[in-house]
């Protein structure tokens, strides 16, 4: 139905518009490719036509000719796009608001929602342009209300990714799944997560580099959303990176806590994906499923086709320290789970009568027992947990509260079977601070952004966040802590450790925590080939890395800087929360 002028294809539109159905008068008389070169044409027919299909779609759901038509009229505009060859901002715009038909209704009205939803599949025509696809996806999934399950569909018809994760999910089998050892397992394959908002694409870039340098045989892998995949591509740290696009999903840079990789009796990967939700962080619990959609066929087959599966207990990997033959964890790493126990808001203060300690204590005793029903091994706690508190005892407990254990303790397997830990020491990272020169401390200040000053002001600043009750907290529990260990394992060696006020930090007003921690045990460890090695972001003091670097040399370790994703660091993830890891081992 070619128009008989350019201009008739408009005219028809604009009448069936001013009529009293206007819906059914472009059903019947304007093709899709007809409707979308009119809106194209006229910026004011938008608003005239889409608040109609928009009410259609809603008051006439049977209508199975009004999603094709409006999925039609979208996918005209994506080859219409894609023969220009580049569009402007309000053009991807247009498209993305085309394809939502109501983008306002979109958001606010679930039922509205979920008819465009499945209208989207057949929104895109397969042969326009990828990077049109992309944007228009990073758009759409990022809307609140677009779930996994709606995305996926549409990013499958779309082409955009290589599998649906969906179908890959297993059901959970006890005894059927093996954890690997957190240090005497060799890592084949690194999983990292770059997202645009959280993270400067140059120090991404730099870190990309050298972690290929460092680990030169190792696969990289990194989630990465549109914006830093056009940063980082257009610098040369992407190189030897598989980089998986995340279409819109809201990642944070830790991938580390809401799923482990175990090996199947097969030998083949399975991804395990913790029940439980973190605040602020529900997207991650998705990650896995990502990077299941987006491995290379290579790697995909080269795993077994892995697939994914839900744990029967919850659990934050920041929190556990897996060990050959045991697992360590703190009071904290199960305190969820013993409120949800429990059916209580807060744990015990200062002002808790025994009963009330004894019952929240054999709580935390279950809960470590679910866990070790989980990796198959007994759990540990690295402190004391005693059944009888004496006068401050909550309160020691409570100053790790808030903070992973690993970034407090590292646990160092010996050739004899052995363990030699590493506590964390507020009272050694202040004597690293008063020895360190100016221009270390000036170089560590800019590292992490803090507001311009003389390297001695900068000392006192950092100094006197040793000071707060934050602080002095976390020292009272890592000297508990280490108290026990040296009753557990073979060596018990401290190792400088210190909080920076947040306050203290150029343009922070937008965080919402008071400190972070500056650390050397949030580092991920492996062996290969008999040589036990370590690696870690670079902490931004020089002092600080030679003294952690000498410190794991005496327990046999090579420790390896990279440098620091300083955001990630700023927001309290260290290297290991940054990075998850496919290990190898036989699975016995």
């Amino acid at each position: 139905m070619a128009p008989a002028s350019p201009d008739a294809g408009q005219d028809a539109v604009a009448r069936c518009a001013a009529g009293a159905d206007a819906v059914r008068c472009l059903l019947d008389t304007v093709p899709a490719a007809e409707l979308e070169r009119a809106l194209f044409l006229d910026p004011l027919l938008p608003q005239r036509v889409l608040p109609a299909l928009a009410g259609a779609l809603i008051s006439a759901p049977d209508d199975a000719r009004l999603p094709a038509y409006i999925a039609g009229t979208a996918r005209a505009r994506t080859r219409r796009l894609t023969a220009i060859g580049s569009w402007t901002d309000a053009q991807g715009e247009a498209c993305v608001r085309l394809q939502l038909v109501d983008a306002a209704r979109f958001v606010e009205d679930a039922a509205f929602r979920a008819r465009v939803l499945a209208l989207l599949p057949r929104a895109f025509d397969r042969d326009a342009s990828a990077a049109l696809r992309d944007q228009l996806l990073y758009s759409i999934t990022s809307i609140p209300g677009v779930d996994y399950a709606a995305s996926e569909a549409v990013e499958w018809a779309w082409g955009a990714i290589n599998r649906r994760a969906l179908t890959r999910e297993a059901p959970y089998r006890a005894g059927a799944l093996a954890f690997p050892d957190d240090a005497t397992d060799a890592i084949a394959a690194s999983f990292y997560s770059f997202p645009g908002p959280f993270l400067d694409p140059d120090k991404v870039a730099r870190f990309m580099s050298e972690m290929r340098r460092v680990r030169p045989g190792r696969e990289l892998i990194a989630l990465v959303d549109l914006p830093m995949r056009t940063e980082i591509r257009a610098r040369t740290g992407a190189d030897g990176w598989t980089l998986i696009e995340t279409h819109g999903r809201e990642f944070s840079p830790w991938p580390r806590d809401p799923f482990s990789v175990l090996r199947r009796a097969d030998g083949g990967l399975t991804f395990l994906v913790r029940p439980n939700v973190q605040r602020q962080r529900g997207a991650d619990n998705d990650m896995p499923l990502e990077l299941i959609q987006g491995l290379p066929a290579r790697l995909d087959a080269a795993w077994g086709e892995p697939t994914w599966t839900r744990s029967p207990a919850p659990f934050h990997n920041g929190q556990v320290l897996l060990m050959p033959g045991r697992a360590w964890i703190t009071i904290h790493s199960v305190g969820a789970r013993v409120l949800q126990m429990l059916g209580l808001t807060s744990a015990p203060d200062e002002g808790a009568s025994a009963a009330e300690w004894r019952r929240y204590r054999q709580a935390a005793l279950d809960a470590a027992g679910e866990l070790a029903a989980l990796y198959e091994r007994p759990v540990r706690f690295v402190h004391e947990l005693p059944e009888t508190l004496a006068p401050g005892g909550i309160t020691a407990l409570a100053g790790g509260g808030g903070l992973d254990l690993d970034s407090l303790v590292t646990m160092l397997p010996q050739p004899d079977g052995s363990l030699r830990a590493l506590v964390g020491d507020v009272r050694l990272g202040e004597q690293l601070i008063s020895a360190a020169p100016d221009d270390e401390i000036a170089r560590f200040a800019a590292t992490y952004g803090m507001a311009a000053a003389a390297p001695d002001d900068l000392r006192r600043r950092l100094l006197a966040a040793q000071q707060t009750p934050r602080a002095i907290g976390v020292a009272r529990f890592l000297d508990a802590a280490a108290a026990h260990l040296r009753g557990d394992v073979a060596g018990v060696e401290r190792v400088p450790l210190f909080l920076v006020a947040v306050a203290s930090l150029a343009g922070a007003d937008h965080l919402r925590h008071d400190h972070f921690l500056i650390t050397w045990n949030n580092v991920v460890l492996e062996t290969v080939d008999g040589a036990r090695r370590a690696e870690g972001f670079a902490s931004g003091l020089a002092g600080g890395d030679r003294h952690a670097a000498a410190a794991f040399a005496r327990a046999g370790y090579t420790l390896d800087y990279l440098p620091v994703l300083a955001e990630s660091v700023i927001l309290n993830g260290g290297y290991r929360c940054a990075s998850q890891h496919v290990r190898e081992f036989e699975v016995r």
